[in-house]
């Protein structure tokens, strides 16, 4: 049978034996009823659903746990590969600075040998130059003085107006060069 609360709200209602049931009274016998079946329900579910959801997030987690470890390994194995190339960049300016020294080095040494060779080239040149103008010199020297010893020969044979011979030519030229050595 069904009763009407007045505020609108259906109420189950029954009677047996003079006892009324209702949703909200208390019956041992439907409580009974009510765990055995959250019971059988919770093992069904264990069995059924509950095995199979822990098992994959049991799995999810090794597999978090795998990837956080393999993600502390690729860290890991970054850090060491970043070290790495720092120090292999270290030892590479090194050697390009170590290259750029011995490069002006051997530039420096290049240039002073360069400087010295054309130094004493230079010096070779004008030692030569001097020895030419010595030479050229003496030549002028000797040919001026052949010159000198001829003209004054010729005066003096005109001022004594004789003819001398190739020996007084011989005897005076010697010692006409022996007073110009003198002088």
């Amino acid at each position: 049978m069904l009763e009407l609360i007045p505020s609108g709200l259906p109420l189950l209602a029954a009677t047996e034996g003079g006892r009324k049931f209702g949703l909200l009274t208390p019956d041992p016998g439907l409580i009974l009823w009510t765990v055995l079946t959250f019971i059988g329900l919770l093992f069904l579910l264990r069995k059924t659903a509950w095995g199979p959801i822990v098992d994959g997030l049991d799995r999810r987690e090794g597999n978090i746990r795998a990837a956080l470890s393999d993600a502390e390994k690729a860290r890991d194995e970054g850090k060491r590969l970043l070290a790495e190339q720092e120090a292999a960049l270290a030892a590479a300016r090194q050697e390009a600075q170590k290259l750029i020294d011995q490069g002006t080095a051997t530039a420096r040494s290049l240039q002073e040998e360069l400087l010295a060779k054309a130094q004493q080239e230079a010096g070779a040149i004008v030692a030569a130059a001097r020895r030419e103008i010595e030479l050229e010199t003496d030549r002028a020297r000797e040919t001026l003085r052949a010159e000198v010893v001829d003209l004054s020969l010729r005066v003096a044979g005109r001022l004594l107006e004789r003819s001398l011979s190739d020996a007084d030519h011989e005897r005076l030229a010697r010692e006409f060069m022996s007073q110009v050595d003198k002088s």
